[in-house]
């Protein structure tokens, strides 16, 4: 599990580290103060892939295509969008074990140079002409870890035809999967995901994490007609698309298969209150703490939050359940250095806050 990270020149970090994670994390704060962009540092740390770059920039309405400006691709990746400062994402895990990864931009291409596998010369030629032509703008996005020696992660070439990728192609010692606010799955990937867990003989626990939010679901399957999707039978009714039970149904599908099918695993989730009613709150948290720390699971949960409904639903359940499992991280902006810091709340002040009605999502400060 991550202990703590330091998080520089990324989007709004200038520079902070927050130490004290424990299994299951809340982060709230004010718009603004860094919560989403925490969740992206922490994929980026474990899961430097190409595909979680194209996510990134996505969720923040950046085009995925550089026909026109290459040499601005990367720029809202860097805190202030300068370039000129690298990116460095440090995480430490247990028994002190360090993840240091370095991002830098500038325009090398020489990591393509042996792209190609095989005897394709035809292939390799035209890469080298795209390596070597200096009329082409090229702009470079190089990802590295530098634990003990530099080890390139990711390369992404940002240029007028769009983008080349290379990635280390070994399976990471960490690993993080991202639910993201205003997405949502594919019916299909969920039917898939949804297979996975009952052939592994745990579907009964995503039937009662549905319970939990409808308690008149009784069945799940996956359907073939029409396209592979997951189909939910309530007492007295029909089977009916997952699709047409609302974005709760939706929302809690897509956490607990995350959980359930990826033993080990970190789960990034931001605004994990959308769609939740505040009257089942209580129960979501402590299944989620009861799964993650299940030894066939043992993951490590972030989440964000805006909502103090699902903050005091937290609290309640780490004060009766899991009080050394659960933490609760305030971030806010320094006002007069302009830099990111954190408030970790003990739970003996965090239970006083609560009752007491004391402000703690970052309004004081």
């Amino acid at each position: 599990m991550i202990n703590s990270i330091q998080i520089q020149n990324y989007r709004c970090y200038q520079d902070t580290t927050i130490k004290g994670f424990k299994r299951v994390n809340l982060i709230g704060g004010f718009n603004n103060s860094g919560k989403t962009v925490l969740l992206e540092a922490i994929l980026l740390n474990t899961s430097p892939t190409g595909q979680n770059i194209s996510m990134l920039k996505q969720l923040r309405g950046e085009s995925m295509s550089s026909k026109d400006l290459p040499e601005y691709a990367w720029d809202n990746f860097f805190f202030n969008q300068n370039k000129e400062n690298k990116i460095k994402i440090n995480s430490i895990f247990n028994k002190n074990k360090h993840l240091c990864l370095m991002i830098d931009v500038d325009n090398i291409t020489t990591a393509f140079v042996d792209n190609v596998e095989g005897e394709d010369e035809n292939l390799q030629m035209m890469l080298n002409d795209f390596v070597s032509n200096e009329k082409m703008i090229k702009s470079v996005l190089h990802l590295k870890y530098t634990n003990n020696k530099d080890v390139d992660a990711l390369t992404i070439v940002a240029h007028s035809k769009g983008f080349t990728v290379k990635e280390l192609k070994i399976p990471a010692a960490f690993n993080a999967n991202y639910i993201p606010a205003s997405s949502k799955r594919k019916p299909a990937i969920l039917a898939r995901d949804y297979g996975i867990a009952e052939k592994r003989n745990q579907d009964y626990l995503i039937l009662k994490a549905l319970q939990i939010i409808d308690a008149n679901i009784e069945k799940i399957k996956v359907s073939v007609i029409g396209g592979n999707h997951i189909e939910i039978k309530r007492k007295g009714e029909d089977f009916m698309s997952s699709a047409l039970f609302g974005d709760a149904i939706n929302k809690i599908l897509n956490i607990i298969l995350s959980i359930v099918n990826n033993k080990g695993e970190i789960l990034l989730i931001d605004e994990i209150e959308n769609g939740i009613h505040y009257t089942v709150q209580k129960d979501f948290w402590k299944f989620i703490f009861e799964l993650a720390n299940l030894e066939q699971f043992d993951n490590q949960i972030f989440a964000t939050t805006h909502s103090l409904e699902m903050i005091k639903a937290f609290a309640e359940v780490i004060k009766n359940d899991y009080p050394s499992d659960g933490a609760y991280f305030e971030l806010y902006l320094r006002k007069q250095t302009g830099k990111i810091d954190y408030n970790l709340h003990d739970l003996e002040t965090f239970i006083y806050e609560l009752s007491n009605n004391l402000p703690l999502r970052g309004e004081s400060l």
